[in-house]
């Protein structure tokens, strides 16, 4: 007979693939919040230094439902082997967002010096051809971030466009002081994330937590095994 303080395989299945499933929702969120940002910075013109956190961000939540696949079919076919892959997987993920979350804020302080090197290189394109993609790129950030040029508006050394206007004047086309914007979007797109790291940071702090408890639920999981293979022989 079996002894009652033992758990039933469902019932400590169970807890597992609620885990799993968590750890699924929250990856959909993160792959969710990455598009969301890549679309909404980026679309079709998008500079380097702009994709660094929705890529990343992309990654993350790509890698952790890649990662849930495994766990569900060890979870629900009670799979010792793919049980025990999944929770080696689960700690290498663990220990390389751990390594991309400390990589990443040691170089924020990169991307102002990064974005103003690219903003350089897109103006000098823009100048050369107003129909040139350069200068449709230049357009879209100075009207999303509300600036003008890398480090001002001393960075467009002809005329400066319509997007580096507060209130652009479309009778004569012209963009004067001070009438325009005078932050640099190297500045401007930093001070943007900025403003959102707080929401980085609990998403971070909540996906160390789930793949803790996936790591603690598969390693009980893994040693209630034996007891059940000893009752199924008897």
């Amino acid at each position: 007979m079996m002894d009652s303080t033992v758990l039933h395989p469902l019932q400590i299945q169970t807890p597992n693939l609620f885990t799993i499933k968590s750890w699924t929702l929250l990856g959909l969120c993160i792959l969710g919040i990455g598009l969301f940002f890549y679309f909404e910075h980026c679309g079709k013109y998008c500079i380097l230094s702009q994709l660094t956190v929705p890529v990343t961000l992309m990654i993350i939540g790509g890698s952790t439902l890649v990662t849930t696949s495994l766990g569900y079919i060890g979870a629900f076919y009670i799979n010792r082997c793919i049980l025990r892959t999944f929770a080696v997987i689960i700690i290498l993920v663990f220990l390389a967002h751990i390594g991309v979350g400390i990589t990443f804020y040691q170089m924020r302080e990169e991307l102002i010096p990064m974005a103003l090197k690219e903003l350089r290189a897109l103006i000098d394109q823009a100048e050369r051809s107003k129909k040139s993609e350069a200068f449709t790129m230049m357009e879209k950030i100075q009207n999303r971030y509300k600036c003008c040029g890398g480090d001002g508006q001393k960075d467009w050394k002809d005329e400066v466009p319509l997007s580096c206007c507060v209130n652009p004047n479309y009778l004569d086309n012209t963009c004067r002081y001070p009438g325009m914007y005078v932050r640099g979007c190297a500045s401007s797109m930093y001070r943007h994330f900025e403003a959102s790291t707080r929401i980085w940071f609990y998403l971070t702090i909540i996906l160390f937590f789930v793949e803790f408890l996936l790591v603690f639920a598969v390693s009980q999981f893994l040693c209630q095994l034996p007891v059940y293979d000893r009752l199924v022989t008897e």
